[in-house]
Parts: structure tokens; sequence; C-alpha cells
């Protein structure tokens, strides 16, 4: 035991050395961005000044504002943004599984929004693209059959990927005050000094370290019910004496990683403020030269001749200074700088903080010129700023979403916060589809290329007879359907499609042999009446007589 707690203080070392460059880099982008989190490399007092040479607050609150774009057409207020599906589609389509699957939905939602979990995401998404590149986020099962999240911004965590590049290993150092450990580990399983601090008033509040990792179990027996024979080990370990205080597990890996954008030689991400942080920089040097700008316009810098009694200028309202001689204090012509030309640089600059916190992107309204907008051209506008966002989005998706929703499906199921799982869906994968308006603003540009290619065949169908035998009208109805976001259960199964056209076609073919009958009759009761006197027919049958 202690060599493997050993082992994983040594793994987070070895990992903390390596990030060494990324962790400067984080600092500075905090000072400039985010300053609430500039305690990556450097650590301040409770309520000590930051930053104090920032001067320039543009992309501290384009982030922001970032962050809460980003938050409102992921997950709009109010609304369901996800809903739960099947891997395999036939599944889907039957009645008992299209209902467990929407109380599944509906019930997901209620746990999720009934948690802390949109403040957590917030935060989240503020780490994750304006600012760092990279956040956490943690999904766990809370007292009963609710949910908790927790949210971890970079600098405060390492992580590994496996050989699919995929990330599988959660690394952390934290601090617990003695109390804190004591309530956490329980008082048997802490270090003894740790104890001995939590049992004296005077040192409860003493700090200690720990290093915290959860990734895939080497050693499990897959037949095991208990936590410690779960797929992912959870192990705390006390680095005052190196010895393990906790070790638990987790059926699904439990920490949901996300990059806004990473190189294809690195596995850690950069987000816009790493990106732009020379720009940002800049621009406060800008600003800082601005005020000096104005400064020196608004007291500028004097001359003072030899009339003057005192060299002391006094330049307050109302001052009088003493002379002997008039014109012996004049302001210096041509050192105060050009005040338009350095406002006109910095509002340039701003500009293209603006358009690379994609501020332009979720405040498309604000921008519009002229009185009258149609509907479609504002629906056209904020569609393409939102399909900016499709690779973001996409890797946010992936990464942190999906597993993290998959997750807490899981959860619920196992917590009995739904009813029993349909056999035919019991061992079946989960599928997260997504109704949130940056995701459908993607599937509708997909939805505009259909109807473009629908368009073309029909009017290649007068040329080339066949043509529209080449769509998949019932697929593609059903797949526009969830590009509009249309609920699953508003949809009729195919089973019940295919019910209705089958009493269509029974109806159908049942008129048909119906008029078919009556013709029969009729031309029967034309060809069975008796000839009329005297005409061909009539001779004839005379005839034969």
């Amino acid at each position: 035991m202690a060599q493997k707690a050993e082992d994983y203080i040594e793994m987070f070392e070895d990992e903390d050395r390596r990030a060494g460059n990324f962790k400067n880099l984080w600092q500075e982008t905090a000072e400039y961005v985010y300053p609430t989190e500039a305690q990556i490399t450097t650590k301040s007092a409770d309520g000590q000044a930051q930053n104090i040479d920032l001067v320039d607050t543009t992309a501290v609150f384009d982030a922001q504002d970032m962050a809460s774009g980003l938050s409102s057409t992921l997950i709009p207020p109010g609304q369901q943004f996800f809903g739960i599906g099947c891997s395999n589609r036939q599944a889907n389509e039957d009645d008992d599984n299209k209902h467990f699957l929407a109380h599944l939905t509906e019930a997901a939602h209620e746990a999720i929004f009934g948690s802390n979990f949109v403040m957590q995401f917030d935060e989240f998404l503020k780490s994750w693209g304006p600012v760092f590149g990279e956040a956490a986020m943690f999904s766990e099962r809370g007292e009963g059959a609710t949910l908790n999240f927790r949210e971890f911004p970079a600098g405060s965590f390492h992580y590994l990927e496996n050989s699919k590049r995929v990330v599988d290993t959660f690394i952390e150092k934290f601090e617990f005050r003695a109390r804190q450990a004591v309530q956490e580990f329980g008082k048997s399983k802490v270090p003894s000094k740790i104890r001995e601090a939590a049992q004296d008033p005077k040192r409860a509040s003493e700090l200690f370290e720990f290093v915290h990792i959860c990734q895939p179990r080497a050693e499990r027996d897959p037949e095991g019910i208990d936590m410690l024979n779960a797929p992912c080990e959870d192990v705390y370990v006390a680095v005052q004496d190196k010895s393990i205080v906790k070790e638990w597990g987790f059926e699904e890996f439990p920490y949901h990683i996300g990059r806004w954008s990473k190189s294809a030689r690195e596995s850690r991400g950069r987000g816009v403020g790493v990106f732009l942080l020379p720009q940002i920089r800049g621009l406060n040097q800008m600003k800082s030269d601005l005020i000096e700008c104005a400064n020196r316009h608004n007291n500028p810098p004097r001359e003072i001749g030899p009339g003057v009694e005192s060299h002391n200028i006094d330049v307050t309202p109302g001052a009088n200074n003493y002379v002997t001689q008039m014109g012996h204090i004049k302001a210096l012509e041509g050192l105060n700088g050009n005040f338009p030309i350095t406002m006109e640089m910095v509002q340039s600059e701003r500009m293209e903080v603006h358009r690379a916190f994609l501020i332009d992107v979720f405040s498309q309204l604000l921008n519009l010129r002229g009185d009258r907008r149609t509907t479609l051209e504002i629906s056209e506008r904020l569609n393409e700023g939102l399909r900016r966002l499709s690779q973001p989005a996409g890797r946010l998706i992936a990464e942190v979403l999906s597993p993290m929703l998959t997750r807490c499906a899981l959860i619920l199921i196992r917590s009995g916060a739904v009813g029993p799982v349909p056999k035919s869906l019991q061992g079946q994968g989960i599928r997260i589809e997504y109704t949130s308006p940056l995701v459908l603003a993607l599937k509708r540009h997909q939805a505009q290329a259909f109807m473009q290619w629908v368009s073309f065949v029909g009017q290649m169908e007068s040329v080339f007879p066949g043509a529209t035998d080449n769509v998949d009208s019932d697929q593609a109805i059903r797949d526009m359907g969830d590009a509009f976001g249309v609920r699953a259960d508003h949809k009729r199964s195919i089973k019940d499609r295919d019910t209705i056209r089958e009493q269509r076609a029974q109806m159908l073919q049942a008129k048909q042999a119906q008029d078919a009958q009556a013709q029969l009759a009729q031309g029967y009761k034309q060809t069975t009446r008796a000839p009329e006197e005297g005409s061909l027919a009539g001779q004839l049958m005379g005839a034969e007589a």
C-alpha cells in the first residue's frame, strides 16, 4: 500500500513538472482575462487585491459574455436540450421503449436542473472556451436519486490519455484542513498527525496536502459487485505520510475533460484567451498610453520662466501662482501625444478582441442596421454565427456532454429513479440527441442541403424518370424532424406508421373491389336486360329461337 501511495504521488509530481510551461501561460492569461482564477502558480491571501496593472478590462468582460452566450445556446433555460435514445434505431421505435426513453429524458432533465449543474457548467464553460482552453466536469450520484456536479478549472488538475487519445485518468493535488480530512475520510483513516491536529482547536484549521487519482482499475473481479471491483478506481493519498486514506470506484469514468482546441502533438487545450494573450497585453498597454495621453492634455507639462516666484506650480482649481513677469508659466507644445489617434487604435484593438471572443456571434441582433429586418434574415444571421462554433461545439459534445449525460442516465437507472428497463433495451447503448439552439443550427445546415437536393432531384425526374427513387423519403423525413428539434414522442413509431399504411391499403383495396363489383353488376344488368322489340339484338335472339 505504501509503495502504491508513493507511486501516485510521484505520478502527480511528474505530470506537474510536464505542465510547467502551460501553468505559467495560464497564470498570465488569468491575470488579463480571468482575475479570480489568477492563482495557478502564485498564491494570494483571501481578499488580497489582484492585477493592479490591469487597466483595460475588455477581455475580462468579453470572456464573461462569451461564457454566457455559450451557456444559453447549449443549455437554454427552462427547455430540454437533449433527448435520450437507444443506439439501436429499431429498438427506439417500440412503443414501450419510446415511453421508457421519454420518461428517462424527463427524469434526467429534472435531476440535472434540480442540481448544481447549471452553476458549475457555467464556470466550466468560462475556463473551457474563453480563457484557458480546458476544464473538467465531475458527475456523481447525490443523496437518494439526485445528481451532483463539480467543475475543475485549468491548472487545478492533470490528466492522461489512453492509446485511443481518450482521457481516462484524472489527477489532482488539493489541501484539506485537519477537521475536513477527518470528516471526509474518517478518524481511523487519516495519519496520526492530522488526527491530532483535528482534535486540537488551535490546529483544526491547519492545512494538509492530498493527492487524488481516478483511473481504469488494473486488476478487478468482473463479477464483483462492490465499488472496489468497479471499472474505475478512485484513490486518495495523504502526502504527509504517503498513505492511502480512501479507496473507491465508479462504474463509468466520472471526470469529463473538455478542450477548446489542441494541437496534434499536445494533449493540453488552448483557449481564446491563450491565443489572444499577446494582443490583450498590447491592448492593456494602449489603454495605459491613452490614459497618459489624456492626463497630458488635461494637465500638460509646463515651462517655468525666471519670473515665477515659486517653482511649485499649483494647478488645482482656484489656485493662485505669483509671478513677477507674465507668460513665464506655459504648457509645452508637441509633448501631449495625439489623443484621437490613440483612442482610434484602442477601439480598433477592442473590436478585434470582441471578434475573437465571438461577441458578434452572440450579439447578432445588436449589430443589425436599418429599420426593417425579416424573420428569415434574423434567423439566417443567427444560424450563420452559430455555425462558427461547429468545431469546438463538436469537441465539447464528444468529450464532455455525451459521456456526462450518458453517465447521468445510467445513475438514474441504477438508483431506481425510473421504471425497469424494457428487456429489448437491456444491453443496448445509450444515444444522446441534442436539441439546443446551437446544435439545431448545425443540423439545419444539413436539412437545407437535403431540401436543395430534393428540389434538384424533382426537377431531374422529368428528364430522367425514376430519379426520385434515390430519395429515402421515410428516413429523410424522420431525420428532418430531428434537425428541427421535434421530440421523439411526438413522432409516430415506424410500426404505427406501417400499420396505418397497411390499413389504408386494405381500405383502398376494398374500395377498388367494391367499385369493380359495382361496375360488373352494372354491366351484367345492362347485358341481361330483354332487348328492345325490333332491335338488331331482338332480331338475332328471335332468329336463334
